[in-house]
């Protein structure tokens, strides 16, 4: 967990956190001088905030634009329109912890500007009274993406869906971000707006039966039927074959199009029943993933299902391989909610006896235990735990909670096909999770009360200290624990501070704007290695660094 402070407070606080006090104020013969205490009003003055927005490739000044202020808590978000001079100013702001970003048609959202040399960190304190100037914005423009989706005879497909995602690590497992979509028009054109650089994989989700009954003479078996099906581009039907595109800063791509081609589908009859009664469960639902090239279930597809009383039919599904979801309420006198998953492997012949038997919940137990016990960290109140699934399916996030009559013992009814990592949500500023991680089996949580602290400064190669700055900590080797990560943010003075980590190897790495390498991609961090720092940390460690931003390749 890190803790966000104010900018003027940030510097004493990593001093103290490393077990160090701030230097005294150096003595003096003249007389003391008592500042002049502030009144009630003082403390309730309105704080404002004006500056400009700027197209970052040629500083001129972007009209139509909006910055907005979003309190981190209880307050009401405020915003300020900028006129032709690019200028906008924000009044009447209640003291307290504020995130601000800067938005523009055509243009990517910036969530930090700056002050002059110093760049805002994302999260920042107001004072009461504070009037802030000359706060800058750099609006990076965005990018698009335009093609045209034809059938196989070239005709434009009309209301086709086209959905570009982005592949990228995320909490240590590959996933596929939907980033933009639309839908194609009378000619075929989809056109898809305000993209960041970066890879893109671009689907169009067509799952239409051909109603004829024989395509080219070819007579249609039964329980099979000539269908188009989700094409990922260039004219491939299986995530795993899909070209990624790259999309760089400001650019247009024209001319990404797709044929939809017929494929041999097949229908699918699937029976699900739970395992508790041993009869049809007729509030069951039944989802379909695609795999990718991993086999990981990453991408819901859009299949054609129907049906009551625990009996589906999926049509005209296409060949290929799948991961289908069942899952239901659980009956009266039975634990729930009931799941069951199974891989699905469609070739060209009809499925009419798919079984699905919805599974019961187990109770996975955990006991917590400290290396250092005392009386007051017993109690478990202090502490907060989740089970994050790792398979990324829904329901896949779950609270642990005491068990009633088992002092020091939490649990939950959890999926048991599923693999799941513990989370820790809430915890003492020095305690660390000693113990991460849980598969299928059962697991305890320690719990290290003294973990290590790490402070430091980011600076420039001129050696001036960088605002704003991104610190980010990866574990290394980084494999199945995510939840070893942190990050913090670089006060005015460059400085930052971590408390409570887990000791062991890291990677640190600070950056602006853009991370320079793919820090959850745990099988290839040697990217991340060349551009970061290499760090030991030690049990109730408190260690301290400069660290050199490095502009991006």
């Amino acid at each position: 967990m890190i803790k966000r402070l104010t900018l003027t407070g940030y510097a004493a606080y990593v001093l103290c956190a490393a077990g160090q006090a701030p230097a005294p104020a150096a003595p003096t013969s003249a007389p003391a001088v008592v500042p002049p205490q502030p009144t009630a009003s003082d403390l309730t003055t309105p704080a404002r905030i004006e500056g400009v927005l700027l197209d970052d490739r040629y500083s001129r000044p972007l009209k139509r634009g909006y910055v907005i202020l979003t309190p981190k808590g209880a307050g009401q978000m405020k915003s300020g329109e900028t006129d032709a001079a690019g200028k906008f100013s924000i009044e009447g702001i209640v003291p307290g912890d504020y995130a601000i970003e800067a938005r523009r048609d055509r243009y990517l959202t910036a969530y930090s500007g700056r002050l002059g040399t110093n760049r805002m960190p994302r999260i920042f304190h107001i004072n009461a009274g504070d009037d802030i100037r000359d706060l800058t914005f750099r609006l990076e423009p965005w990018g698009a993406i335009e093609g045209k989706i034809r059938f196989e005879d070239g005709e434009a497909a009309y209301g086709v869906l086209v959905v570009v995602y982005r592949k990228e690590y995320s909490r240590g497992r590959l996933r596929y971000l939907p980033m933009g979509s639309s839908r194609t028009n009378d000619r075929g054109e989809y056109r898809i707006p305000a993209l960041a650089p970066g890879a893109y994989i671009i689907s169009a989700i067509y799952n239409k039966p051909v109603p004829s009954t024989a395509i080219n003479g070819e007579a249609r078996a039964d329980g099979t039927e000539w269908s188009y099906a989700t094409t990922f581009f260039a004219s491939a039907q299986r995530l795993a074959d899909a070209v990624p595109i790259r999309l760089e800063s400001g650019r247009e791509l024209t001319g990404i199009d797709i044929f939809l081609g017929l494929v041999r589908a097949v229908r699918v009859r699937i029976e699900v029943s739970d395992s508790c009664t041993g009869k049809l469960a007729p509030g069951s639902a039944v989802q379909l993933y695609s795999m990718d090239e991993n086999n990981n279930p990453v991408l819901p597809y859009d299949a054609d299902i129907n049906g009551s009383g625990g009996i589906f039919y999926i049509h005209a599904l296409p060949p290929g391989q799948y991961l289908i979801l069942a899952s239901g309420d659980a009956p009266t006198g039975c634990n729930g909610p009931m799941r069951e998953r199974q891989i699905l492997t469609v070739a060209g012949e009809p499925i009419d006896n798919l079984k699905l038997t919805l599974q019961q919940p187990v109770l996975a137990q955990f006991p917590v235990s400290f290396d250092v016990v005392t009386d007051s960290n017993a109690d478990l109140r202090a502490y907060g735990f989740h089970l994050e699934a790792h398979s990324g399916l829904p329901g896949g996030n779950i609270s642990l909670h005491e068990i009633k009559d088992r002092p020091g013992v939490v649990g939950a009814l959890v999926d048991g096909q599923e693999e799941y990592t513990i989370i820790v949500d809430r915890k003492p500023l020095d305690t660390y999770l000693d113990v991460p991680y849980f598969t299928k089996g059962a697991a305890g949580i320690h719990i290290g009360m003294h973990g290590a602290t790490f402070y430091g400064t980011v600076v420039n190669d001129k050696h001036e200290p960088v605002s704003g700055a991104v610190v980010t900590l990866i574990p290394d080797p980084a494999k199945g624990r995510f939840p070893n990560y942190a990050e913090a943010d670089s006060s005015d003075q460059g400085v930052f501070g971590f408390r409570g980590l887990t000791p062991g190897q890291y990677i640190v790495i600070p950056w602006l704007d853009v991370a320079p390498c793919d820090f959850y991609n745990w099988e290839n961090l040697d990217a991340c290695r060349r551009i970061g720092t290499s760090i030991s940390l030690d049990k109730s460690e408190a260690k301290g660094l400069e660290l050199l931003l490095k502009p991006n390749d």
